[in-house]
């Protein structure tokens, strides 16, 4: 005991009180300087979380040396008993009424979101996993399982379930927001960890099952990206750990629908695991293929996935992965149509920007496309793609002028709005890697409104004089690595 934090003493305290024998510590239970002890035992976290008894959450500790238990006002903590009589009650008879701060208020949850355990990835995936978690804040105990969620200030807890749905029912959060964090993290332990639902078509190929729609895979695709987006604002001190430090959270998931994650996205309808972006341009961080969201350092939203209904318009034909499970490789192979463009840079400010690119007629009467070879005489058309209505999310910094450059038509969205629907056309931004030919990597995305895709001119007056036209998309096959 004397060797140990006093993060860690407390924890072994709390055990004691318990009555629970065993105790597991992630940086004394696994080698932190063995390559392949720790590379063992993080695919193993899963198990691990899943069938503890109980998980203790040292929520607002910075560091080690806090601890579990700190000094408090006892009197902001209980809850305060008011002695008001009931109507219909016999005279001089009371019932308690508690009068308490309320937990879910504002003020508590913007303190949670900036508790330090709340911003590191890795506790993420512990979250979703753990049956039962007792945490240990800066002012209070609170506690939540699969049914109940209680704090220490309000002595009536709340069922999880009525948590959810109110959630749920809010119309508006703010990024950050550690309660619709909790609310996504409880649905998806309910509905695909503790009691998952068996999916159907088992036994499809991925290359089928890619293309496919089924009610309970879109369930799962949405609520993954839920989880990814609330997964990338946290914090990770090795980037190099971004696919390891979700593991788990995937592995539990896969036994119930009988698919492996591919590189951090579902092989179930596939073509909605490709449509996210990130908010800025980022780093790549080399330990996956650059379909996958994990190749790069930042945030990720997904907005393909907001629509209530998508559409697929290009077909899967071939997927390709391997590697371990902190580190992937792999390719996707599709059809879709796909339309030119080339990195330019904008006057006003000297940024680079995608710009709609003409090809000679040759090109655009081809039976099909080249798009290794056909990049000669192509000429930038302006103006570039964000004044067309249409900003590219740049997952990096855009290649050097002149760069032939491909959206790829992904799938079809429909936004429903109080004046009008908005029908969107999903594609991808792809650059050949110039390694192979048809292949390509993914550097971008980017969400058209469908009049915008079909005639990308027709809203602008500074294109209305351009005399070379713009080659109609084309259906060609594609591989992205």
């Amino acid at each position: 005991m004397s060797a140990m934090s006093k993060t860690f003493v407390d924890s072994v305290i709390v055990t004691r009180k318990l009555h629970v024998r065993y105790l597991w510590i992630d940086s004394l239970c696994i080698i932190q300087d063995d390559p392949n002890d720790w590379e063992k035992e993080a695919i193993c976290m899963c198990d691990v979380y899943r069938n503890a008894l109980l998980t203790i959450a040292a929520t607002h500790a910075t560091d080690g040396t806090v601890g579990l238990f700190v000094s408090r006002d006892p009197l902001a903590t209980r809850p305060c008993e008011l002695p008001i009589q009931h109507h219909g009650i016999s005279d001089g008879e009371h019932r308690p009424i508690f009068a308490c701060v309320d937990k879910m208020s504002y003020t508590w949850a913007m303190r949670v979101k900036t508790s330090p355990l709340h911003r590191r990835a890795w506790v993420f995936q512990e979250q979703l996993l753990s049956n039962r978690t007792l945490s240990f804040e800066n002012d209070s105990v609170t506690w939540r399982c699969q049914s109940m969620r209680f704090y220490e200030k309000n002595p009536l807890s709340q069922e999880l379930c009525v948590f959810i749905t109110e959630r749920k029912g809010k119309q508006s959060s703010w990024k950050g927001d550690s309660r619709d964090a909790d609310a996504h993290i409880a649905e998806l332990q309910s509905r695909w960890i503790t009691s998952p639902i068996s999916s159907s078509n088992q036994s499809l190929p991925i290359s089928v099952a890619s293309n496919r729609t089924e009610t309970e895979w879109d369930s799962l695709v949405l609520a993954w990206a839920r989880i990814v987006e609330k997964f990338t604002e946290r914090q990770l001190t090795y980037i190099s750990d971004r696919l390891a430090a979700i593991r788990g959270v995937s592995d539990a998931l896969s036994r119930s629908i009988k698919y492996n994650c591919i590189a951090g996205i579902w092989p179930v309808s596939l073509y909605k695991g490709l449509l996210w972006c990130t908010w800025q341009p980022c780093r790549r961080t080399g330990i996956a293929p650059t379909w996958s969201w994990a190749s790069v350092d930042g945030e990720i939203c997904w907005p393909g996935l907001w629509p209530h209904h998508t559409q697929r318009l290009a077909t899967i034909l071939d997927v390709k992965e391997s590697g371990t499970g902190s580190r992937s490789s792999g390719s996707i192979t599709l059809e879709a149509d796909v339309r030119p463009g080339v990195v330019g840079v904008r006057d006003a400010d000297g940024s680079r920007r995608i710009f709609l690119a003409w090809r000679p007629s040759a090109y655009d009467k081809a039976q099909n496309w080249d798009l290794d070879e056909e990049t000669e005489g192509s000429a930038a058309v302006t103006p570039d793609v964000d004044k067309l209505g249409t900003p590219v999310s740049t997952d990096v910094e855009l290649p050097p002028p002149h760069t032939p450059v491909w959206f790829a038509v992904i799938a079809h969205g429909t936004l429903h709005g109080q004046n009008r629907d908005r029908s969107f056309i999903y594609t991808l931004l792809l650059q050949g890697t110039g390694l192979n030919s048809g292949e390509f990597q993914r550097i971008g995305f980017a969400s058209w409104e469908e009049e915008n895709w079909k005639e990308p001119l027709s809203r602008s007056s500074e294109a209305q004089n351009v005399e070379k036209h713009l080659p109609m998309p084309k259906k060609v096959k594609v591989t992205i690595v």
